[in-house]
């Protein structure tokens, strides 16, 4: 799980542009009609990419109405496109990991001389 050592005990007023799937999410801002997106498309990113320090909630998102997100802004199919490559390259990492603690724990295959 990734944390982050700058992150406030209270996170009510963290800003949603310092979480890393702020920039994944492809919507310019937080508004009152578009905060359920934003948070579908967070919890989506968040799946994809593993679990963060924070849990995204419903609270936390209403609670950044009005705030910028970021410079760009993605259509629903470019952000599903982006988001299922995100998940290939986390299952593609964890599957890395596991070969290399399989190489770690097995024991050494004698040679046949």
């Amino acid at each position: 799980m990734e944390t982050d050592s700058n992150l406030p005990r209270d996170h009510e007023d963290y800003p949603l542009t310092h979480f890393v799937w702020a920039r994944w999410i492809g919507l310019l801002e937080v508004t009152e009609t578009n905060w359920r997106k934003v948070y579908l498309r967070a919890v989506q990113v968040q799946a994809a990419r593993g679990p963060e320090a924070v849990e995204i909630t419903p609270e936390l998102v209403r609670r950044h109405i009005g705030q910028r997100l970021g410079a760009y802004q993605f259509s629903d199919a470019m952000f599903r496109k982006q988001t299922s490559e995100l998940f290939e390259l986390r299952v593609e990492r964890e599957l890395k990991q596991w070969e290399e603690r399989q190489l770690k724990d097995s024991p050494a295959i004698p040679s046949n001389q």
